[in-house]
């Protein structure tokens, strides 16, 4: 299902902006460019959140992973147009451009 890009501008939300920006990469963008998501936002109970925790979830890590040819990846955090990056993510973006990572922020799709 894809969103309109009037329905996109009517309710720019964290949401919206992320089934966007996957609509975007993975239905036009370059060939072989894909973007999948990273579940770190859902609100879960303490026990699913330890296990996902045992399983490698870091928080702060960005909502996306843009995967590119020749082994290439970006990362991206979205936000909505009020939304600042956490202490967690500051220093995860710092982390991975220190190691030469493409990490970008957006707070809509064309900034995507």
């Amino acid at each position: 299902m894809s969103i309109s890009v009037e329905q996109y501008h009517a309710s720019v939300n964290e949401h919206s902006l992320q089934v966007a920006v996957l609509q975007h990469v993975n239905m036009r963008g370059k060939p072989g460019v894909r973007a999948v998501a990273i579940p770190n936002a859902a609100r879960r109970t303490p026990y699913i959140g330890r296990r996902m925790k045992d399983e490698g979830l870091l928080p702060g890590m960005p909502d996306l992973i843009i995967i590119m040819p020749a082994g290439r990846v970006a990362w991206l955090e979205l936000k909505s147009k009020r939304g600042r990056l956490r202490p967690q993510q500051r220093g995860l973006q710092a982390w991975l451009t220190n190691i030469g990572h493409i990490y970008g922020v957006a707070k809509t799709l064309d900034e995507a």
